[in-house]
């Protein structure tokens, strides 16, 4: 769309402007309002212009603008913007139908489906011919506890996030305050007309020349304080006060770059205490419509008009000045420009004699000092607009990026184990030492560490890898069962053992034998087990004879041993035979780096088992699993990683549910309940109280009433918070 928005960015105090000028912080949209218009303003530009924006952010595949009749009778005109392009645009005067009536009753957010519309009504709400759509946005357009119109998002595969809703609710506020705006009396704003209303307050004055050419400096000095808009309203009032030629001004701004169209004018506030302010409006004029604007435009010198002048149709027929500023005759304007570009006027007006030859030379100096702070602003501003376009498309990119995995040094020939990282490169170092020789090891680290792993590495690369690996889980099996799982029983030795049985001793003779959760063991069970690595020779339960085995032991736990045996939980000289050669796992926290090449091979390994296409992660992916601590370590990684391959559509995994960090797995001894945000707080208070009065905010029963606010601020809230009609029926 070549003719987009121009927002009043100049210090803007009319109220009809406030939701325009909270607007243009919002990413993306913010470029549409600041870009210029065109002769032919009206909504259907700006809706066309915001549902083009919207369309991306939120995947909205239809957006329509309905505005009201008074006491919501009829619907007076209709703006409906689909994927396909243009606005479509009706404004004759129709009827509500029973479904438009429904929503013209909506007070406040409502999402609605298909099924919900088919429930209700009988049949699903039609937007225009040609597409049913599934879920169903209204947000209603209100001002003082008026509804003006509704803004409806439809969406044909999902319903619109919270963060979407209050995003809108943003952008129906603006809708509402200009739908306000250009529904007023004729003498200000038509729906589709060229009349731009101007503000023109007081000013005051100084005595003498020698004081305005001081006022200049002190103007000089200040402007450069201008950081914003608010500054610079702020200083040019505070400032503009010591000039004594300076009674009343105004000014318009532009922000197109050329000459304007049409002109947001805007002006700051009386400079006389106690006057009253008069107003004129100005037509908007292209080049050759407007004699005295061209004649403005066109001089590098201040232009004086007089008042009378002014009254003529040709110019602004709807100037009018009240009983209270019958002295104001003059009127003085001169071109604000940046470089060769005009991008607005500033108006003087005062008495017949209150501008003479003497003040040019100092109004051209203000104006040069004024259009200076106006280029820097607008400068800012493009900047600050070019920084968030920038800002939200490398989000956009390193969302859709797939993540070029680094190629990490293995220096290992274990197959089962994965790692690069410099932690990991000091345990395989250790396993090199260890796999070939006979000696026993203990394996210690964080429950999900691998530690089976590295014993099965360990027993693969040994002298006894081609007899089997036996484990024995010593947590997993009941206290009086351990012995016989090790040591095995003779038949009728107790209560149960109806045959012989061979224990794991045995059964890992000639092998290796790996210990898990060596540190569950009994005392008890500690003493025999003791004596069978010392003696090397085993008895069965019930048994009268010794067998001897020869079996290397690899033991694993995740408690700190030394502790144990230092709270007597654990024979100091059991520790010291299994402690002989110790591998100390790192948790995965601590070998980050390890993470990208841990990730992928875990998505390789289930997009191979599931059958499902997946080249990989997205960049942002990665960085979510490298900011996490992982308190699970690799093994909490492996099933996250199966549990995204299975809820991934598409070949790049963009997203991983990591849990939060208020989510995170916490000691038994110190479990808190959550803790809510004071805007959490308020937000499940107003929803009591909206269930209580069964969604109805104003009137003597309503949730306003009970809450103690008015309609209007409560409206407010609602949008605020994401809250809808969804949340309360």
């Amino acid at each position: 769309m070549k003719d987009q928005l121009t927002d009043a960015t100049f210090p803007i105090k009319n109220e009809s402007f406030s939701t325009l000028a909270a607007i243009k912080s919002l990413p993306g949209i913010r470029s549409s309002l600041y870009s210029g218009v065109n002769r032919n303003f009206g909504l259907e530009l700006l809706f066309d212009t915001i549902c083009k924006k919207l369309q991306p952010l939120f995947s909205i595949d239809c957006g329509a603008l309905t505005i009201y009749g008074e006491e919501l009778s009829m619907i007076t005109a209709n703006y409906i913007a689909t994927d396909a392009g243009s606005v479509q645009t009706i404004k004759k005067p129709v009827a509500l139908s029973a479904v438009q009536l429904e929503i013209a009753g909506y007070q406040y957010p409502v999402l609605k489906t298909d099924e919900d519309w088919i429930d209700e009504m009988g049949g699903n709400h039609q937007v225009h011919e040609g597409q049913n759509y599934r879920f169903h946005c209204y947000i209603p357009l209100e001002i003082g506890n008026t509804i003006l119109g509704t803004l409806e998002l439809h969406n044909v595969e999902s319903n619109l996030s919270a963060e979407g809703l209050k995003f809108c609710c943003t952008i129906a506020d603006l809708l509402a305050e200009l739908v306000h705006t250009l529904n007023c009396s004729p003498d200000q704003i038509a729906v589709d007309g060229d009349v731009q209303k101007v503000f023109l307050p007081h000013a005051g004055n100084q005595d003498t020349l020698t004081g305005d050419y001081y006022s200049l400096l002190k103007l000089a000095d200040r402007i450069s304080a201008i950081k914003n808009w608010e500054s610079f309203n702020r200083i040019l009032d505070a400032n503009f006060k010591d000039f004594s030629f300076l009674e009343h001004y105004a000014m318009i701004q532009w922000s197109n770059e050329s000459y304007p169209g049409n002109a947001i004018i805007c002006a700051s506030a009386g400079l006389i205490e106690n006057q009253p302010a008069f107003s004129a409006y100005w037509h908007s004029a292209a080049p050759g419509e407007n004699e005295i604007l061209d004649l403005i435009l066109s001089s590098t010198l201040p232009v004086t008009v007089h008042i009378k002048d002014l009254l003529k149709k040709e110019f602004a027929p709807d100037i009018t000045i009240g009983p209270d500023n019958q002295h104001i005759k003059k009127m003085v304007g001169i071109a604000l420009r940046n470089a060769d570009q005009v991008i607005g006027i500033l108006f003087v007006y005062g008495a017949e004699n209150f501008f003479f030859a003497k003040e040019q030379m100092l109004l051209k100096a203000v104006a040069s000092q004024v259009s200076a702070a106006l280029s820097n602003l607008i400068a800012l501003d493009c900047i600050q607009c070019q920084a968030a376009e920038i800002d939200l498309l490398r989000k956009q990119v390193d969302g859709q990026q797939l993540y070029e995995q680094k190629e990490l040094a293995q220096t290992n020939h274990y197959e089962e184990l994965v790692g690069g990282s410099t932690a990991m490169q000091e345990v395989f170092s250790r396993l090199n030492r260890v796999a070939d020789t006979e000696t026993t090891v203990l394996i210690l680290g964080e429950t999900g560490t691998g530690k089976e792993l590295i014993a099965r590495a360990i027993h693969h690369n040994s002298p006894r890898k081609d007899n089997s690996m036996i484990k024995v889980n010593c947590a997993a099996i009941p206290p009086n069962l351990i012995e016989s799982e090790l040591f095995g029983h003779e038949r009728g030795s107790f209560t149960g053992a109806t045959e012989r049985r061979i224990g794991k001793f045995e059964l890992a003779n000639n092998s290796t034998l790996f210990l898990d959760e060596i540190g569950e063991l009994s005392l008890e069970l500690q003493v025999k087990l003791l004596r069978v690595l010392q003696e090397k020779e085993i008895e069965r339960v019930g048994g009268k004879t010794t067998i001897k085995t020869d079996v290397r032991i690899i033991s694993a736990t995740n408690r700190n041993l030394q502790d144990e045996v230092a709270g007597g939980r654990f024979r100091q000289d059991l520790y010291y035979r299994l402690n002989v050669f110790p591998v100390i796992l790192p948790s995965l926290r601590e070998r980050k780096d390890d993470i990208p090449l841990l990730a992928n091979h875990f998505l390789n390994r289930f997009a191979t088992k599931s059958g499902h296409k997946i080249e990989g992660f997205s960049q942002s992916a990665l960085a979510g699993m490298m900011k996490y601590h992982w308190p699970g370590n690799v093994r909490e990684l492996e099933h996250l990683i199966e549990r995204q391959v299975l809820l991934t559509n598409g070949p790049l995994i963009r997203e991983l549910e990591i849990p939060s960090a208020e989510k995170a797995i916490m000691p038994e001894s110190t479990v808190f309940a959550p803790v809510k945000t004071i805007a959490e707080n308020e937000r499940d208070h107003i929803f009591s109280v909206l269930k209580l009065c069964n969604g109805k905010i104003s009137g003597r029963y309503g949730a306003a009433k009970l809450l103690g606010v008015p309609a209007t601020t409560l409206n407010s809230k609602i949008k605020k918070l994401g809250l809808s009609k969804k949340h309360i029926v």
